[in-house]
C-alpha cells in the first residue's frame, strides 16, 4: 500500500484488531481470576477446619491475623502517602538522548500515531473484602499515559481472598520499508513512577504479593511477527515489604523481516500487573500521581 488513503484504512483495521485482541485477553483474565477464586475455595487444604483438626488454637491465630493485618494496612497507607509525595515533588533532570542524536545514515525515528489503555478490572468482587481496583482515566495524550493499579488481599489467602489487576498502555508506530530485509527496531520506553509489594506469610496461611512491570514490542506486516517482553520489575514473593521508585529509560531490542513498500506497524505496550493474596497483602503500581507517567516517545529503526 503506498497512499495516505491506503494507510488510513490499514491503520483503522489494525487498531480494531488490537482493541479486539486486547479486550479479549482482558476478558480471559477476568474469567481466569473468577475460576481461580472458586477453585481455591473448593480445594484449599489450609483452611480453619484443617487447622482446628491439627490442634491449633484458632481463636488466637485469628486474633494474631487481625492484629498483623491492621498493622500492615497502616504501614501500606504510610508507604503509599510517602511515595505519592515523592511523585508530587519529582524533579527529573533533562535527558540526553544520545541514541537519537547519533543515528546511522539509514536510520529513522518514528513517532506514535495512536495510543490507548486497557484494563481487566473486576467490579464488586464478592471474594475479596476490599477489591478497590481501578484505572485512572487517561490524561493528555500523545507520547505519555497515566496508569496505575493496586490490589488488596483478604483473609488467610488460602480460600479466596485474592485480588489482581492488569493495566496496559499501547502505542502504534507506522513504517514503510524501502527494501526487503531484516530491520533492527529499538523502542524508547520511559518509566516514572513507583511500586509497593507487601506480604507476610506464615505456616498457617497463604499470603503472597506480585508486581510485574513489562515493556513489550510486536510488529505487524501481513501477520504478527512475535511478542517480545522485557520485565523491569518482577516480584512474586510470600514475604516481602518493598516500596521503590522506578525512574528509568530503556531501549529494548527487536528485529523483524519486513517487505519493501508495504506499511508495517510497530506496536509497543507497557503492561503493569498486580496481585495480592491474603489480608495485609498489597501490590501497587503508580505511573499517574504527580509527575508519574509512562511514555514511548519514539522508535528507532534501521
Amino acid at each position: 500500500m503506498n497512499t495516505q488513503t491506503d494507510l488510513k484504512i490499514l491503520h483503522e483495521q489494525l487498531i480494531e484488531k488490537i482493541k479486539s485482541e486486547t479486550n479479549t485477553k482482558m476478558s480471559e483474565n477476568i474469567a481466569h481470576m473468577q475460576a481461580e477464586s472458586v477453585k481455591a475455595q473448593a480445594n484449599c487444604a489450609c483452611d480453619m477446619d484443617s487447622l482446628k483438626f491439627s490442634g491449633a488454637n484458632i481463636s488466637e491465630l485469628q486474633k494474631l491475623e487481625q492484629q498483623e493485618a491492621e498493622a500492615n494496612d497502616k504501614e501500606f497507607l504510610e508507604q503509599d502517602q510517602f511515595m505519592a509525595q515523592t511523585s508530587t515533588n519529582l524533579n527529573l533532570p533533562d535527558e540526553l538522548d544520545i541514541e537519537s542524536n547519533f543515528l546511522p545514515s539509514d536510520a529513522h525515528i518514528l513517532t506514535p500515531s495512536w495510543s490507548d489503555t486497557f484494563s481487566d478490572t473486576i467490579e464488586d468482587n464478592p471474594l475479596v473484602d476490599s477489591n478497590d481496583l481501578s484505572a485512572q482515566a487517561v490524561v493528555g495524550g500523545g507520547n505519555c499515559k497515566n496508569i496505575w493499579n493496586w490490589a488488596k488481599g483478604a483473609g488467610g489467602g488460602c480460600i479466596g481472598g485474592t485480588a489482581s489487576n492488569t493495566q496496559v498502555a499501547t502505542w502504534v508506530f507506522w513504517f514503510k520499508p524501502s527494501v526487503s530485509r531484516f530491520y533492527a527496531i529499538k523502542p524508547k520506553f520511559v518509566f516514572n513512577g513507583y511500586y509497593i509489594s507487601k506480604a507476610s506469610d506464615r505456616w498457617y496461611n497463604c499470603k503472597r504479593s506480585n508486581v510485574k512491570i513489562s515493556a513489550q514490542t510486536n510488529v505487524y506486516q501481513y501477520n504478527w511477527k512475535g511478542l517480545s517482553s522485557v520485565n523491569l520489575v518482577n516480584i512474586n514473593s510470600q514475604n516481602i515489604n518493598r516500596n521503590r521508585r522506578l525512574d528509568d529509560t530503556r531501549y529494548t531490542n527487536y528485529s523483524a523481516l519486513l517487505g519493501k513498500d508495504d506499511w508495517a506497524a510497530i506496536v509497543c505496550s507497557v503492561k503493569v500487573y498486580v496481585r495480592a493474596q491474603g489480608s495485609g497483602s498489597y501490590s501497587k503500581t503508580d505511573f499517574s500521581t504527580g509527575a508519574n507517567k509512562v511514555c514511548v516517545p519514539h522508535v528507532i529503526i534501521n
